[in-house]
């Protein structure tokens, strides 16, 4: 390959091994650590709704199955650190969004749940809900 195709390859995300695209590397784990994300933020305000812990944490077993599934989906071996630091990643968000609502609806606990937990509450439900994977 000459050296301004390598460059072109370069720019356009092509490897120039074999032509195949780089991209969906990259893709692939930013979709990971989305979920992983996702998952922090879904077990943080499982947590502030009132979820107690034999909940809690059969919902962690439940994310982290699927996380793991995710991985052998995107053909790779579950990586606990990256797992772990995009589920922090998620429970800071989350903190992040609460801390950003009026200091009124924090303070009454039963106020925050009725008006912030009907849609979360629904989503933890249907998780717990499911068959558990063997």
């Amino acid at each position: 390959m000459s050296r301004r195709a390598v460059a072109l390859a370069g720019l356009l995300g092509v490897a120039a091994s074999g032509g195949a695209l780089a991209a969906p590397d990259a893709a692939a784990d930013a979709a990971l650590h989305e979920s992983a994300r996702d998952d922090g933020t879904r077990l943080t305000r499982a947590s502030l709704c009132g979820y107690e812990e034999p909940a809690l944490e059969r919902l962690n077993a439940r994310t982290h199955a699927a996380a793991d599934a995710r991985y052998r989906a995107a053909g790779r071996a579950f990586d606990q650190e990256a797992y772990d630091a995009g589920f922090q990643s998620g429970m800071e968000r989350a903190m992040s969004q609460l801390l950003q609502l009026p200091v009124e609806q924090v303070e009454d606990r039963q106020r925050y749940r009725a008006s912030h937990c009907a849609q979360v509450r629904a989503e933890v439900d249907a998780l717990l809900a499911e068959p558990a994977a063997p």
